[in-house]
């Protein structure tokens, strides 16, 4: 019994890595990248990577501590973060948060976000949320060009950013512009250039990856 438990187990890892092996030779004829993104963004196919949704909502929950907590999160047309019955007004001068999650609001309903409070401060103005959680500093730079460059009257820009901080401490002169949190797969082995391989996010096997990308495009 204990042999047929043993061999049950051999062939079971031997199949695992050989979907494996299939599975990366698959990937070299395939020049797109599968990433584990939130159910409010989307891929985008260039230097951004992932965007907000627009005109869109979402429900969202958040741990904290040993409690859950709900938030939502609403989108405009032009893909700010705004609150349920928000309204852009289009003629007034703009102040524009762009960067990560602390802008963004992560874990907080609109009303609880830095640009409502700066918004009811400065009447005055139209302020915008163009922040999006995790992003980096060349991210939120493209996504500002791609995205915001040519909304009218564009008075101020606040940014607010994290990385690339603690990735250019962990690479030094081995950083890239383009290195994120999206792309750790990428910039983790660097510094062992005869590793070409690619080490799936979040610890999810490439054949799942693979397999899920087929069936969802």
């Amino acid at each position: 019994m204990l042999k047929i438990f043993k061999n049950l187990i051999s062939a079971i890892i031997f199949f695992i890595f050989l979907l494996e092996i299939v599975a990366y030779s698959l990937s070299k004829f395939d020049n797109t990248e599968m990433f584990n993104i939130r159910s409010f963004t989307e891929k985008t196919n260039d230097k951004r990577l992932y965007t907000l949704k627009k005109n869109f909502f979402s429900n969202e929950t958040e741990l904290d501590g040993t409690n859950t907590k709900d938030w939502e999160i609403y989108t405009s047309e032009n893909g700010f973060r705004i609150g349920k019955n928000d309204k852009i007004k289009l003629k007034k001068d703009k102040f524009i948060f762009i960067g990560d999650s602390v802008p963004f609001g992560w874990g907080l309903n609109h009303d609880q976000t830095l640009p409502f409070f700066f918004q009811k401060m400065n009447q005055e103005l139209t302020v915008l949320n163009g922040a999006i959680p995790s992003y980096s500093l060349n991210q939120s730079v493209e996504r500002f060009f791609i995205e915001f460059s040519k909304i009218k009257n564009i008075k101020y820009v606040y940014l607010q950013i994290y990385a690339p901080a603690p990735i250019y401490a962990l690479l030094g002169n081995k950083w890239h512009p383009g290195d994120n949190f999206t792309t750790i797969s990428k910039y983790i082995f660097r510094n062992y250039d005869y590793l070409n391989f690619k080490i799936p996010l979040y610890g999810e096997l490439y054949t799942l990856s693979f397999i899920k990308k087929r069936f969802t495009e």
